[in-house]
């Protein structure tokens, strides 16, 4: 087994896993779900994570699938908050819709999983 064979294999499974997720987000905007109102339509993103709560409902920020949704007045008393990264600098958050929110997510991860391919065809041809 070469090194080549190794890292193809890594790149299937992440491959994979991208497409898991992204077969999981598409039914979330597709039109049928937008036809609805909804009460609490916003995703509050801080850098790399979102805005959630814990069981006591104090403000958390968190890297999950499925991010925390807000109405309009959670999402006012959450940007009055201050959060600073891990460099100590001043992070701005950002506020989506749901549909924003996940329809960025789609379109990184297509993104994503279309390098994959290109870097998985590149290894196998250097395999051979």
């Amino acid at each position: 087994m070469s090194n080549n064979s190794i890292n193809i294999e890594t790149v299937r499974q992440d491959k994979y896993d991208l497409q898991k997720r992204l077969d999981a987000y598409i039914p979330i905007i597709a039109p049928k779900s937008y036809t609805m109102l909804v009460a609490c339509p916003y995703i509050v993103e801080v850098g790399a994570y979102t805005v959630g709560t814990d069981e006591n409902h104090i403000m958390k920020l968190r890297d999950t699938w499925y991010p925390t949704l807000f109405s309009k007045e959670s999402v006012d008393k959450i940007l009055s908050n201050s959060f600073t990264g891990c460099n100590g600098r001043k992070v701005q958050p950002r506020v989506y819709t749901e549909i924003q929110w996940y329809q960025e997510k789609v379109d990184t991860l297509t993104f994503a999983i279309e390098m994959m391919n290109k870097l998985e065809k590149n290894l196998e041809t250097k395999d051979e």
